[in-house]
């Protein structure tokens, strides 16, 4: 072993580049590091390695045209394909000389009727008593005017 070496021309960070990587500082919580480490050591591989395959997959998916970025859950899937079967109904229902006017416009009539639907569920409705009353009013302060 030499009693002095000469550092000058040398370089910090790995002696070995890894091409298309780049190297940074990020800031995890430990017990995040902790966790990747856990599974990385079951796996037999790095925890860098495996917190950049996760995070590849998480942006892969978000590359596919026509994704969005929130997961598809049981709700938004029941709601699809319920819409998906009052489709197939209308249709079915629909005379053979039907127009693509009347299945949209047959659409447009049970997305208002669950719109109602849902209004009245959330109280945001009134009774046909309080309608007259509401209309009398606006008939009597002469800002409406019916003929």
């Amino acid at each position: 072993m030499r009693e002095e070496y000469d550092f000058s021309g040398g370089k910090r960070g790995a002696v070995i580049q890894s091409p298309g990587k780049r190297r940074i500082t990020l800031m995890l919580d430990d017990d995040i590091v902790a966790h990747f480490r856990t599974r990385a050591e079951a796996a037999g591989t790095g925890y860098q390695e495996l917190i950049n395959d996760i995070l590849r997959e998480a942006t892969a998916a978000k590359a596919v045209p026509g994704s969005d970025d929130a997961p598809l859950t049981v709700s938004a899937l029941r709601r699809v394909l319920r819409e998906k079967q009052q489709a197939e109904s209308v249709l079915r229902h629909l005379p053979d000389n039907g127009t693509l006017e009347d299945i949209q416009y047959h659409l447009y009539v049970l997305e208002k009727i669950a719109k109602g639907r849902k209004d009245i569920e959330d109280g945001r409705s009134f009774t046909a008593d309080e309608a007259t009353e509401r209309l009398s009013l606006r008939v009597d302060d002469g800002s409406c005017i019916l003929e």
